[in-house]
């Protein structure tokens, strides 16, 4: 007993210490994000949690625009079947806003209307709309002028012609893993990452651009670089003086930036579910916000449309991880997406989308001239149409509200 208590310590004094050695060599590698990242793990954190300490913060309106309430605000009861659902996944907020006025709205666990929540990949089509407002005041050229323009890496390897449309529609063409599970993915090390400028504008082109639709963090975060430049100044400010402030945001909100101060553009982004909902709200009104056209409308117009010249990559990456029921997809047009929005097809209308991997909605319904949001911590992992399930119980529930 004695013995086998002696070879327990040694063997678990060298197997920390190999640990410890591991963990300091891989501070010499391209992998050292993992050094943060199994910091986190430690800690009993993940990605969800990032170090609140490097963040551009995004300051409410001087003007702030507080929400209507509609005169049948609330009056609608959940069904028992409604609330099970929203039990299922986890719902922390749920929101129906219709003629600028909120019809209904609740929230759970310790969530209120105040409560931060970071949207994940809605961020991706705020991206979207802040590429739409540089558009506008001539920042950027058009969709077709090329990121080499302001990003110089790209002006050699085959990366010379790469346009900002190529990247907005997920047709880059560049090598990237959207793998969240998988510790030594891009996109888990661009969570992790202390300077996401080299990361990104390092990585080669393996497809030919524009040619097929494979979702990539990696396309957003070098849209965001490309952005910061064109603007000449911190993208965090730049959308906080161009959208955030004109929106009438009642709080403030923030954004993770890596340690050189790039921003985490292909995700958090923290704000609430009412101060969420201005974005949608923007979107709806095609760029405009009172009498101010603060994004392009023909931009908004074409970021909602299907990118239909593309076809979908029938082994996306992401489809294998999450292992979805999915329906099969052999070369065909992708009417799903268009610039950083997703599209989702109810009863054959599509309606333009912010998305987040855990249940994070906003939905624009234009001929109801509404909004659906919805934070939460899961979604359905079955899709229909290339969209999670749930996503259309959510516009069900929000259809007998608006009815």
């Amino acid at each position: 007993m004695k013995k086998l208590k002696k070879i327990l310590f040694y063997f678990s004094i060298s197997f920390f210490t190999l640990v410890i050695l591991m963990y300091i060599l891989i501070g010499f590698t391209q992998y050292q994000y993992l050094q943060t990242a199994i910091f986190y793990a430690y800690r009993g954190s993940s990605i969800a949690s990032l170090n609140d300490s490097d963040k551009e913060i995004l300051q409410k309106s001087s003007t702030p625009e507080k929400w209507k309430l509609d005169e049948k605000y609330n009056q609608y009861k959940l069904t028992e079947d409604e609330s099970k659902l929203i039990d299922k996944y986890k719902t922390v907020a749920f929101l129906v806003i219709q003629n600028d006025k909120i019809k209904f709205e609740k929230y759970w666990e310790n969530y209120n209307e105040t409560s931060l929540s970071n949207s994940f990949s809605m961020a991706k089509s705020v991206i979207s709309l802040a590429i739409g407002v540089a558009i506008g005041e001539g920042k950027i050229k058009n969709v077709n002028q090329k990121i080499a323009d302001f990003l110089p890496e790209f002006k050699n390897n085959g990366k010379e012609n790469l346009t900002f449309k190529d990247f907005l529609t997920m047709s880059s063409g560049l090598e990237w893993s959207e793998q969240y599970t998988n510790p030594l993915s891009s996109v888990v090390r661009a969570y992790f990452e202390k300077d996401l400028y080299t990361q990104l504008t390092n990585l080669p082109i393996i497809t030919p651009a524009g040619k097929t639709f494979k979702y990539s963090s990696g396309d957003t975060e070098i849209l965001g670089l490309a952005l910061q430049k064109a603007v000449k100044m911190p993208l965090s400010q730049y959308i906080d003086q161009k959208i955030w402030k004109k929106i009438g945001a009642e709080r403030d909100a923030y954004w993770f930036v890596d340690k050189k101060g790039n921003q985490k553009s292909f995700c958090c982004f923290h704000s609430n579910a009412k101060d969420f909902a201005r974005l949608a709200k923007l979107v709806l009104q095609n760029g405009k916000w009172n009498d101010e056209q603060i994004v392009p409308e023909n931009y908004i117009k074409e970021a909602t449309s299907p990118a239909d010249y593309l076809v979908d990559d029938e082994k996306n990456e992401k489809v294998k991880r999450e292992k979805v029921k999915r329906e099969k997809v052999k070369h065909e047009k992708v009417k799903h997406y268009g610039y950083q929005f997703w599209l989702v097809k109810y009863k054959n209308t599509y309606y333009p989308c912010f998305r987040g991997i855990l249940g994070q909605y906003m939905i624009i319904i234009p001929e109801k001239n509404a909004i659906v949001v919805r934070l939460g911590h899961k979604r359905a992992t079955e899709f229909k149409n290339f969209t999670p399930k749930d996503v259309y119980d959510y516009i069900e529930i929000a259809t007998k509200i608006l009815d």
